[in-house]
Parts: structure tokens; C-alpha cells; sequence
């Protein structure tokens, strides 16, 4: 067996693909993030840590961790990449706006 042969059994293609959470597009482009949570989303889809989000707003750390949190509670995820994967689907951002 080769490497790639190996490496495929080790992915089981059958297992289905995790579900994201539903959000209605509409309730998000009108107003269901305030700007606050959208200049966070930029950052983080810019790959930058709360720190550096933090400094580049002029705002404390402990408060870029809130609209993070409320962030993830409007978009109903868990995590930075499906935060992103949500607002990028619901179109909330778009690829060449995080640039």
C-alpha cells in the first residue's frame, strides 16, 4: 500500500460532512450584526488574534473576546473557521472585502 493509498483509508469519505447551522441570510445583511461584530469578523477572517484585533480597533482585548462571543451567538457557531464559513455562505462578507 502507498503512502496515498494509506493516508485515503485513514479518511472514511462515508462519514457525512458536519452540518452547519442555519441562518437566514436576510436577517443577517439587515442589520443582525452591528458594525462592531463586522470589523471583528474582518479581522478574524484576516487570520488575526484577539490581541492584535484589540490593537488594531484601539479597544481592549477582554472586549474584542465579547463580540466574538456575541458574535458566535448571532451566527450560532462554535469557532473562528465557522463563523467564517457561515458569514462567507450567508454572504454577511465576502472573500475580497478581507483583503
Amino acid at each position: 500500500m502507498t503512502t496515498a493509498e494509506s493516508r485515503a483509508a485513514l479518511i472514511d469519505v462515508s462519514l457525512p460532512a458536519p452540518s452547519l447551522p442555519v441562518v437566514e441570510e436576510s436577517t443577517l445583511r439587515d442589520g443582525g450584526l452591528t458594525p462592531r461584530q463586522r470589523d471583528i469578523l474582518g479581522h478574524i477572517a484576516q487570520g488575526r488574534s484577539n490581541k492584535q484585533i484589540a490593537f488594531a480597533l484601539g479597544i481592549r482585548e477582554r472586549t474584542v473576546k465579547f463580540h466574538v462571543a456575541a458574535l458566535f451567538e448571532r451566527l450560532g457557531t462554535q469557532s473562528r473557521t465557522e463563523a467564517l464559513v457561515v458569514a462567507l455562505r450567508t454572504g454577511v462578507i465576502r472573500l475580497d472585502e478581507t483583503a
